[in-house]
């Protein structure tokens, strides 16, 4: 009971750091004051839409106005901000479509592009969930990112889990590239740690859980070497729904 304890307050502060962290991009502007000379210029500058400003992340890879209304659309079901969209480019260009990829707030996504113009998906790096689909709803991108803070918070996590299933090795490293993926309430992390001065390599991947109501991030699952290892907390995880399917 009292390690169940210690782990709560443990992740307690982590899930508050993976809460907070990705507000950074999204602090309000301060109050500026706009001298009266410039009315003028933004009567002129209305006469553009909206969404006018938010698709020139595309710059001059996407020509095509078509493409660029259809990326736009597909980009903004799922409820992505585009002022935080980077390094957009095309990846593929074939008979059967194309393919583009990018950078959102520290996630990469790749866009699937039928011949028609049409947009298949939008999936989170090149093989992941498919946030987007075509004929389906559109799920929340923000479901699905996993920024700087939030690694560096699940790092720890997962040190934390090292210590545990390794018995408390006196030194310990990482080896090779950590894995992360985030799907709505599960976080994915997976990492090579090497132990004691032969280095000996344990592959380990860790899974967790964050309870929106509790705030609080709990392990789900633990494997080390192959094999799972006992949490000692039980709690219900609510089943994701079966995508729907939408009607044109």
């Amino acid at each position: 009971m009292q390690l169940k304890k210690l782990l709560k307050i443990y992740f307690i502060i982590l899930a508050l750091a993976l809460a907070f962290g990705g507000c950074a991009d999204s602090e309000e502007p301060e109050n500026i004051e706009i001298p009266e000379e410039s009315e003028v210029i933004i009567e002129e500058a209305e006469e553009f839409t909206e969404d006018y400003y938010d698709r020139l992340f595309m710059d001059e890879v996407v020509i095509d106005e078509v493409k660029r209304e259809n990326i736009f659309s597909a980009l903004t079901d799922i409820k992505m901000n585009t002022e935080f969209i980077k390094d957009f480019k095309m990846v593929e260009s074939t008979e059967e479509g194309e393919k583009y990829s990018f950078t959102y707030r520290d996630t990469n996504f790749t866009v699937i592009m039928e011949s028609d113009s049409e947009i298949t998906s939008v999936k989170v790096g090149e093989d992941g969930a498919d946030v987007y689909l075509k004929g389906y709803e559109a799920y929340d991108a923000e479901d699905y990112i996993f920024t700087e803070s939030m690694k560096d918070g699940m790092k720890h996590m997962v040190d934390n889990a090292v210590e545990v299933s390794l018995d408390y090795p006196e030194n310990f490293e990482y080896a090779g590239d950590w894995s992360f993926r985030h799907e709505e309430n599960f976080y994915y992390i997976s990492v090579t740690v090497l132990t004691g001065t032969e280095k000996t390599a344990h592959p380990l991947s860790l899974t967790c859980y964050y309870d929106a109501p509790e705030n609080c991030m709990y392990w789900y699952r633990l494997v080390v070497d192959g094999k799972e290892i006992s949490i000692p907390i039980d709690f219900d995880v609510i089943e994701k729904a079966e995508r729907q399917q939408i009607s044109d």
